[in-house]
């Protein structure tokens, strides 16, 4: 397995790992702040204003948000490593040429208008 390939599975690791972390805050987060609206309850204080349900929806917005951070970090570090992957077969089906016209010329078909290889720049 390639380097590319273990950091690959890395990013994975560390993905997922985040969004399970996130997920397991969250809940405690919604668990303890919820103590005192039940304490409020016990005493008969009533919530005209909806703050438990205000407050549940708050955090669920952040740590959504950290959620989906890191959802896009992951696809654009996936991206990324395609991109490498894909330099890397146009690469190797260049050869040595290191360009189309001079990989064509290499497999004895260059390119139409060609003749030989690029003349050397100015």
């Amino acid at each position: 397995m390639d380097r590319l390939a273990r950091l690959e599975i890395a990013k994975d690791l560390v993905q997922e790992t985040v969004d399970r972390a996130v997920a397991a805050v969250e809940a405690v987060h919604q668990a303890i702040s919820g103590v005192p609206f039940d304490v409020l309850e016990a005493f008969g204080v009533p919530d005209p204003l909806g703050l438990r349900v205000r407050q549940r929806a708050l955090l669920g917005a952040v740590y959504g948000a950290v959620r989906a951070v890191n959802r896009h970090v992951g696809d654009l570090l996936s991206d990324q490593f395609e991109a490498v992957e894909d330099g890397r077969r146009v690469s190797r089906l260049l050869g040595a040429g290191g360009s189309v016209s001079g990989a064509a010329a290499a497999r004895g078909r260059p390119l139409p208008g060609r003749r030989g290889p690029a003349a050397p720049p100015r």
